[in-house]
Formats: C-alpha cells, sequence, structure tokens
C-alpha cells in the first residue's frame, strides 16, 4: 500500500468503516496505556516540584484570617528557585561563549574547508529556531523534572509576499506589430506570490507530562524502545488547516470522548496549571461547548514492513529492517496520519537528557527532587517563626475580670479601668510572659541552605558571592574553579546526552533534504571554496566518516581562537620575510583567509584593494639639463644627448 493510497483512505474512511484504522487505533492505545502507567506515577511529584519552584501555596485559614488583619501569610522559601535558576545562567553562560554552538571540525583537510560552510548552515537553523530560549526550557524541565524532551523535524516554511512580476503588455497595436516581427512591450504588474521563507530543522519543546516512551527500557535509553509518544490538546482549526497536507481525514474526528475511553489513562495531557476541562469527555460537558479541543496523539514506532503488514492488515512490504513510522491520532479514535517518515538517521525524532542520570534506574530525580526535603524543613522553620512571632507581638493579659473594665481590655484601650480599691496590681492584671521559642530557626535555616549548597554544588560562588573571610587571589581563583566543576559536570552530561545527539539529527537532516539554491543563500561566499556538491550533496561514503562535532569544554571559549593565534605567528613570518614563501610553500593570502575564518570574520574580503583602472599612456623621462662637464663624463660613458630642437622632440614623440 503506498502513501498516496493511504491518505486518500483516511480521507474518506472513519476507523469503524476501515479494519485497518480501526487496528492500529487498538494497537496505538495499547502502547499508549503501558507507557501512561508508568510515567503517571512521576506527574504528582512533578507537581510539587512545579508548585515548590513557582513558590505557589493554597491559602488555608489562618492565612485569610492573618491577611484580614494586614499580617503575611505563610510562604514557601525560593530556594529551589534560586538553585535551578542559577545552575541554567551557569549552563547557558558556558554554551554560549562560542559563536558557534553546533561547532563541526574534519577528520581532513577537505573535511575541514567544507566544515565552517556547514557549522554556518546548523547555526542558521538553530538562530531561526531561538534556540537558546528553547534550550533554557530543556534545562528547566531537568532541573524541575528530572528530564528535558525536545522534538527535531524537517520543514519548509511559506509566506505570501507581493512581488513584481513582468508581463506582455497586449493590446492591437503590440499584436499587429508582432506579425512584422517587433517585440512585444512588457508591462510591470503586482502579484502575490508563496515564497520559501525557512527551510530547515523545526525543534519543539516537548513536557515531561506529554511524554509516553517505551517503558520496557529505562528513559535514557528510550531510543532503544519499540515506541516513543507525545500527547497535547489541540484546537480542532488547527488540525483542519492541513488537511491535505499533513492530516488527512480531520473532518471525521469524533468531537467527544467516551467516560472508559477518557479515563484510560489517568491523566490527560495536563500539568498542574493547565485546565483540565478543555477536552469534550462526554461527560462534563453535555452541551458541546468544548468539542473544539482534540486530544492530538502523535506516536513514532519502529516496526518492518514485515511486521507492519501482519499488525495492521495492510501490505506494506516484506522487508525485515525495523524503519520508524509515524502515527497520529485524533480524540483517540480516528487516524488522521500514517507514513514512514524516511529520515536518514534512523532514529526517533526526540532527544532527552536527565539532570542526574544512573543506568540502573528507570527515571531519576532533579534537582528539585534532590533537595525537596530540605526544602520542605527549610520552609517549616520560617513559617513557624512567623507564626510564633505574631504570637508574640500580640498583647496578652491575664485579668481577674471582677476588678477591672473588661469593655477597656477588648477593645484596646491605652488605659485599663479598675473596679473599685485594689492591692497588689499584679494580682488583677498581669501581662503575660512570652518567649520566642523559635528564635533558632533562622540560624537554621542558614545551616540548611549551605547544606542544600553542598549537595548541588550551587554555592555562594557560584552564585557571585564570596563566603566570609580573607582569601588570596589565587585561593580566589580555586574556589571558582571547584564552585564551576560540579555545574560544568551537569552541562557536560546535558551535552553528551542530547545536545550532541540532537545536532546530528540536525546535520543528517541537512544533508539529506537541503537544496542548493537555500545552502548558497545561507553560506553566501563560502559556498565558493565550499560547493554545494562537496559540503552537502557528497559522497555518501566520505559524509559517513567525515567532520564531526566539537566536544563541549567550559574551560575556554573555542580551541579555534587557538589554532588562530599559532597561524598569526606564521603569517606574520610570511610577511616580514618574503624568502620564506618559497621555503615553506605556503599563501600568505589564503592563510589571512583561514585565520579570519577562525575568529568568525566574515567580511574579510570587503577589504581588498580596488582594481586600477586600464593603463595610460607611457609618459617620457623629463629631460634633464647638466652642466658640460657633467655631460662629457656621461658621454665617455655610453650616454647619448638629447637632441631638444623642435625636429628632435618631434621626432621623440612620433617613436
Amino acid at each position: 500500500m503506498n502513501q498516496e493510497k493511504i491518505n486518500r483512505m483516511l480521507q474518506e474512511q472513519d476507523s469503524e468503516s476501515s479494519e485497518f484504522q480501526r487496528k492500529v487505533v487498538e494497537s496505538t492505545r495499547k502502547w499508549m496505556k503501558a507507557s501512561a502507567n508508568k510515567m503517571n506515577q512521576y506527574h504528582a511529584g512533578w507537581d510539587a516540584n512545579s508548585y515548590i519552584y513557582r513558590g505557589y501555596r493554597i491559602l488555608d485559614k489562618d492565612d485569610a484570617d492573618s491577611m484580614k488583619d494586614g499580617e503575611p501569610p505563610k510562604v514557601i522559601v525560593p530556594l529551589t528557585y534560586a538553585q535551578i535558576q542559577t545552575a541554567i545562567s551557569f549552563i547557558l553562560s558556558t554554551y554560549t561563549q562560542r559563536d558557534n554552538m553546533l561547532e563541526l571540525r574534519g577528520n581532513g583537510p577537505e573535511d575541514e574547508r567544507n566544515s565552517f560552510a556547514v557549522t554556518t548552515d546548523l547555526s542558521y537553523q538553530l538562530e531561526k529556531q531561538q534556540f537558546i530560549l528553547k534550550l533554557y526550557y530543556w534545562l528547566l524541565d531537568s532541573l524541575k523534572h528530572g528530564i528535558g524532551i525536545v522534538r527535531v523535524e524537517w520543514m519548509e516554511d511559506f509566506v505570501k509576499m507581493r512581488v513584481a512580476s513582468q508581463t506582455p503588455d497586449y493590446n492591437i497595436g503590440s499584436m499587429f506589430g508582432s506579425l512584422f516581427g517587433k517585440k512585444v512591450p512588457m508591462k510591470t504588474e503586482e502579484a502575490v506570490q508563496e515564497v520559501l521563507s525557512y527551510q530547515g530543522s523545526k525543534i519543539t519543546n516537548i513536557s515531561p507530562y506529554a511524554f509516553y516512551p517505551d517503558p520496557s527500557v529505562n528513559l535514557a535509553n528510550f531510543q532503544d524502545g519499540m515506541f516513543v509518544a507525545t500527547e497535547e490538546e489541540v484546537a480542532l482549526s488547527s488540525l483542519e488547516a492541513k488537511e491535505g497536507e499533513i492530516y488527512w481525514g480531520t473532518d471525521k474526528i469524533p468531537r467527544t470522548m467516551g467516560k472508559e475511553l477518557y479515563k484510560e489513562r489517568s491523566r490527560r495531557v495536563s500539568g498542574p496549571f493547565n485546565d483540565d476541562g478543555g477536552i469534550n469527555d462526554g461527560i462534563t460537558d453535555k452541551d458541546n461547548t468544548k468539542s473544539d479541543k482534540i486530544i492530538r496523539t502523535e506516536m513514532e514506532v519502529s516496526l518492518s514492513e514485515k511486521n507492519a503488514t501482519e499488525m495492521f492488515g495492510a501490505k506494506f512490504g516484506s522487508g525485515t529492517k525495523p524503519i520508524k513510522w509515524l502515527i497520529t491520532l485524533g480524540n483517540d479514535q480516528k487516524v488522521i496520519r500514517f507514513e514512514n517518515k524516511g529520515y536518514l538517521h534512523g532514529r526517533f525524532c526526540h532527544e532527552m537528557f536527565e539532570f542526574s542520570p544512573d543506568h540502573d534506574s528507570f527515571f531519576n530525580p532533579g534537582l528539585a527532587d534532590t533537595i525537596s526535603e530540605l526544602q520542605n524543613i527549610t520552609t517549616f522553620f520560617l513559617n513557624s517563626h512567623i507564626v510564633n512571632v505574631k504570637k508574640i507581638i500580640a498583647n496578652r493579659f491575664i485579668v481577674d475580670p471582677s476588678k477591672v473594665q473588661m469593655d477597656d481590655i477588648t477593645d484596646g484601650s491605652m488605659t485599663i479601668r479598675t473596679i473599685g480599691g485594689q492591692g497588689d496590681i499584679n494580682r488583677v492584671i498581669k501581662q503575660l510572659d512570652m518567649h520566642d521559642v523559635t528564635s533558632q530557626h533562622v540560624t537554621d535555616m542558614g545551616m540548611l541552605m549551605s547544606l542544600v549548597q553542598t549537595i548541588t554544588g550551587v554555592n555562594e560562588n557560584a552564585l557571585g558571592q564570596y563566603s566570609a573571610g580573607r582569601r588570596s587571589a589565587t585561593e580566589a581563583r580555586n574556589v571558582n574553579a571547584g564552585a564551576a566543576a560540579r555545574l560544568k559536570m551537569h552541562a557536560t552530561l546535558a551535552w553528551l546526552q542530547g545536545i550532541e545527539p540532537l545536532g546530528r539529527q540536525i546535520l543528517s537532516n541537512t544533508r539529506q533534504w537541503r537544496t542548493k539554491e537555500v545552502y548558497e543563500n545561507i553560506v553566501g561566499a563560502a559556498s565558493l571554496d565550499s560547493p554545494f556538491e562537496g559540503a552537502i550533496f557528497a559522497d555518501p561514503a566520505k559524509l559517513a566518516g567525515g567532520y564531526d562535532f566539537v566536544p563541549y569544554d567550559a574551560t575556554l571559549p573555542t580551541d579555534r581562537q587557538f589554532q588562530a593565534g599559532v597561524l598569526q605567528e606564521l603569517f606574520g613570518v610570511l610577511v616580514q620575510n618574503p624568502n620564506t614563501l618559497t621555503l615553506l610553500n605556503k599563501d600568505p593570502s589564503k592563510l589571512l583567509d583561514h585565520i579570519a575564518r577562525l575568529y568568525n570574520i566574515k567580511n574579510l574580503r570587503d577589504f581588498d584593494l580596488k582594481p586600477l583602472g586600464p593603463p595610460g599612456p607611457a609618459i617620457p623621462p623629463t629631460p634633464k639639463v647638466v652642466p658640460n662637464q657633467v655631460a662629457a663624463d656621461l658621454a665617455g660613458q655610453g650616454a647619448e644627448p638629447v637632441d631638444m630642437t623642435g625636429e628632435g622632440v618631434l621626432k621623440g614623440l612620433i617613436q
């Protein structure tokens, strides 16, 4: 069954009338349920981490009463927020000290030359996708929830633009003139055309709540599983807008989900701050006011053509090598997409990294989980201290109600009147002595925060602060290096687990789908030294062992600057002593161009000397009159006198 036949069948039939769709829906729901049963175990913990990170808590009755009296409610100490934000700031700063985050290097001279142009292409794609912002979300998810996920796909985006076009100006005169061989005049007309605005990788952040991998393998090894899926709530109109391009049969998606189907998974596409009531589950929304919301489930499943044929009852072929199929369901009931994606990299189009990877565990905690109990104790100490201080501040008295005016006490009067003659006033009214038993809590909070910093490595130095006490400059450098080492480890792990594999997917997709016209527009003049045929559309055998990504290193911005420094010294030697040009057989102009590329200087050719105009007529030397004795000496040496008579000058001009 070819792709055209599949699309037509999806467009014309629903899942009830199509045996193929029914089997696809049943298999997809079965796999999703198995994954959800595993992943849902962590959602409650992620909810708690999200509340703590945002400093959000539901006010209780005591808080409401305190706010009425103008007193502060209980709070959550933003310790987790400070730790996560500091860690992300450090990691982002180390990644962004390079001009090109995905920097390539060649295994040979020909690869090194092409790597500059391909690096420019990759950087263009990251810039267009605002990758720094998406990397922030990626890191935030891994620190809050333990895992961060992105999806990468190839896309072409078109926009409508007004353009001017030249069209023949046909009229009676021009048509008559064309009979006698005259050219038809042209006229300028305005038109609206669809223009390619972007061709490249599309990078999307995936919420951990919406991520459903194969539970038979650890999360770190999800690429080795049979499937991986994502689920999100979308507007029906967004699916209908892509009908006939990406999706097929969107008008046949059921607008409601039955009770049993909706409850098949304990949670549907929502985190703690999302509205769970967006989907028409057929129970809470009897009047269909939510029927414009659709649960879109997208699953990549690894199956051979033979297994897909047996499982879904359609003829896909007899191949036994697993390939990646993309399945999209609407409301768990209608197949609106089924195709072989055909990416040459052979991976699921997702990449993930963990905050604290451990190959022995299916799931590993994030930073928020690691310090959650210490966070709770710190918050308890602060709130208990606040509550106790409020009690101490309130004046409390021991009173004999038969000997004082109680109205003065209950009304908070500055004067308290007694009744009748009294003896010792302390036997009539006495202020109750209060002792703050939580005074040590603030000190204990400082100790807990120090313990948190020891556990995470995000300490005063990483926060831009210095501990008390004197220290030398050497000691300060050593302390800073030690503080950076822990955070650098997490940055390195994130690079190896997720960012480098993501870069390899982008590179593979670029080699597979990039067109020559777009490539030359992106790299500009670099295409002269690195033509499309050599950098992108090259021999696959050469590309397989070609350029590679530069390993992450947070100690230096890039090793290319070191290379540029060495070559600069060589350039200075060549310029100062031209005799070395022949000895070393090096071209200084080519060497200077390479140094500029290492420094990411892209406009060096703007400083080239402009060529001079065509040479003019030769200017004869100006005759010089010398004394007779000097002329006689020159004549003795072979010099000839110049004829300055009119005839002689004319003869010289003619010659």
